[in-house]
């Protein structure tokens, strides 16, 4: 095996992942410009640390760099279960950066970012209908980009995922209001450009897919005219969003007194998450968290145990709104 390519290695290794139904693309994306690069630099024979050093710092972009290391340490063990000169990558030398601090919009925001959107000059208006359906549904941005007509059921007024960070599929169902927008959206839509249940739901003003990055774009843009930023100065991005709806479920929760276990439970099957502890990623402390809090302190320190005899005693509730 010492003279197959590098290209081929990474075609076994993927597969090896997917085979396990595992479907990161970035991975993908990262080990494809390994590759490439490898082609440049003449770089032969069993995979090398200098290699990995020359390729994955991101000036300015810790996590990315932090990213590639891990993703070429994966590769790198398992190519060397078949040879033994592949250098064993040492554990992170690359630190990540703490995660950037989400935008969490108030209704009035989202409803200022939709009427900016309308504005456009463009026969029927995807964005301000992607933004309102971001901020009621928690859907990814890629999943609503990547929505075909036959996925979206206005009917029954349900949406359907496929093949979204390793979940094969699952079902979001909509708010009236959603449905709405989405009905009369998918009318000029269609009035416009007719297509058949394969092609995209959302088209941009030239007849085509309407695509992330663009429409990303747009929407910072948006932010910018409006004066919204994080706190680090950044402007907020569609991705913003599904944040936004797990903090206002959190908050909703709380106010209506569920049971936080099975609410958390709840929204992180939504979200199309596999383990709870990535819904938490979502959760931030908003205004209105922290006011509820404050004004229930003194209620919730009169549930608490005495010092004296401490319990065992679990118990929340949690949910969202207004921010």
């Amino acid at each position: 095996m010492r003279n197959t390519s590098l290209k081929t290695w990474i075609s076994r290794y993927l597969a090896f992942r997917r085979a396990t139904g595992w479907r990161a693309t970035h991975i993908e994306g990262v080990l494809d410009a390994f590759a490439r690069r490898a082609r440049r630099e003449h770089w032969r024979g069993p995979l090398r640390i200098s290699w990995v050093d020359a390729f994955v710092p991101t000036p300015g972009h810790p996590f990315s760099t932090a990213m590639k290391y891990s993703v070429l340490r994966h590769f790198a063990n398992y190519w060397r279960l078949y040879d033994a000169d592949v250098e064993i990558l040492p554990p992170q030398p690359f630190h990540a950066s703490p995660r950037s601090e989400p935008y969490i919009f108030s209704k009035e925001e989202t409803r200022s970012l939709m009427a900016l959107a309308h504005h456009r000059a463009c026969r029927v208006c995807a964005l301000p209908v992607v933004i309102g359906l971001l901020d009621s549904s928690g859907l990814r941005p890629g999943e609503a980009f990547r929505l075909a007509r036959a996925d979206v059921n206005l009917s029954d007024g349900v949406i359907r995922v496929l093949q979204s960070k390793g979940r094969p599929l699952r079902f979001v169902p909509l708010h009236s209001t959603t449905i709405a927008a989405l009905s009369d959206y998918a009318r000029a839509r269609d009035a416009w450009m007719p297509g058949e249940p394969a092609d995209p739901f959302f088209l941009n003003r030239l007849g085509n897919p309407f695509k992330g990055g663009k429409a990303n774009l747009q929407f910072r843009s948006h932010c910018r005219q409006l004066g919204l930023q994080t706190a680090d100065g950044r402007l907020p991005r569609l991705y913003d969003l599904r944040h936004t709806f797990a903090c206002r479920y959190l908050l909703l929760t709380l106010r209506q007194r569920k049971e936080t276990a099975s609410a958390l439970a709840s929204l992180s099957a939504y979200l199309g998450h596999e383990r709870l502890q990535s819904t938490y990623w979502y959760l931030s402390a908003t205004p209105a968290l922290l006011d509820w809090v404050r004004q229930h302190s003194e209620s919730l320190a009169a549930t608490l145990p005495s010092a004296k005899g401490l319990s065992r005693r679990a118990g929340g509730k949690q949910a969202t709104e207004d921010f």
